[in-house]
């Protein structure tokens, strides 16, 4: 599985160059504003749940919390669907995103895919399937980049082309990940059965969904900021920043990280716990010094001679960002 960020990195190295040349910094930045709006709502769609998967030490527990994520996946998606509906449509223009209003649609069904993605990842974290979660992610990868590159080659690079390729990524992804599940035929448990875990696990919503909220909220504020008091072109150039930047990060915290999380509840049923992240503190602590210390320094060059020099004020933001990303 550590393997798997390499590769998903790989794949974006190799067709970035292309796409950016393709897709303008405008593009790029109406696809991240329309992201970063989805984005609050995504909180919602387990209620953090997810996190409680990998606790039970039966496994019959666990799938019952796989079936309780998907329901609460389910009713999110509905509700931010008629929120989306009976939302005016004055406030698309505003935002200034009224290029992508087409693609309504689009918001309920990432929500409703999130949740039930995030969930499988962590029964597949329990299940030690690894190589499952690895595959999905390389697939994604190829499959969104390959049609957005597709898309651009035979002259639809817009906006619209860089969401729908989102989210058909996030779709097969998804679909690789409840693999495993669906031919285990894990028969739906009692809804009593499902409340009683609900409950027994109502400390992770109470706890995650306030933190990620505001996470995800920040940066949905930043990009609609951009949009208003700046451009298109120059979210563009931060998200742009932001992904390259974070790079080192899914390099090495995502490989390190998920390994990590299903090792530490091991060790915690243990009383054995402490040892571990102190471990992993130091591990990533090495790593992310030297690694962001070369993207700062480096950065405008990288940009210039990778993406193209359109590109270039985006290397600007990426030397700043590297300082709060490590």
């Amino acid at each position: 599985m550590a393997s798997s960020p390499i590769i998903t990195q790989l794949i974006s190295f190799l067709l970035m160059p292309a796409i950016a040349r393709l897709y303008s910094p405008a593009l790029f930045g109406l696809f991240n504003v329309f992201g970063s709006i989805v984005g609050p709502f995504l909180t919602f769609s387990n209620f953090g749940y997810h996190h409680a998967i990998v606790l039970p030490k039966k496994d019959t527990d666990g799938s019952v919390l796989i079936y309780g994520n998907i329901i609460i996946s389910f009713i999110s998606s509905i509700t931010v669907l008629l929120l989306v509906l009976l939302s005016p449509e004055d406030l698309w223009y505003k935002l200034k995103i009224q290029q992508v209003i087409n693609y309504w649609w689009v918001i309920p069904i990432t929500i409703f895919l999130h949740g039930i993605n995030t969930a499988f990842t962590v029964w597949n974290q329990r299940k030690t399937k690894f190589e499952v979660i690895a595959i999905s992610r390389v697939i994604n990868a190829l499959v969104n980049k390959v049609y957005i590159l597709f898309m651009g080659l035979i002259g639809y690079a817009t906006t619209g082309s860089l969401i729908i390729g989102s989210l058909i990524g996030l779709g097969i992804m998804t679909l690789v990940q409840i693999t495993p599940f669906i031919k285990k035929k894990i028969a739906f448990p009692q809804f009593d059965q499902i409340r009683s875990q609900l409950i027994i696990y109502k400390k992770f919503p109470l706890y995650i969904m306030g933190s990620d909220m505001l996470f995800r909220a920040t940066s949905t504020v930043i990009f609609i900021l951009f949009v208003i008091y700046f451009s298109e072109a120059e979210a563009g150039y931060y998200g742009m920043a932001m992904m390259i930047a974070g790079v080192p990060t899914v390099l090495i915290g995502t490989a390190i990280g998920e390994v990590f999380y299903q090792k530490a509840a091991a060790e915690k049923r243990n009383k054995n716990n402490k040892l571990v992240y102190v471990e992993l503190f130091k591990k990533l602590y090495k790593l992310s010094f030297f690694s962001f210390a070369v993207l700062a320094l480096l950065s405008n060059e990288l940009f210039s001679i990778f993406l193209g020099q359109e590109w270039e004020q985006a290397g600007n933001f990426t030397r700043i960002l590297c300082f709060q990303m490590f």
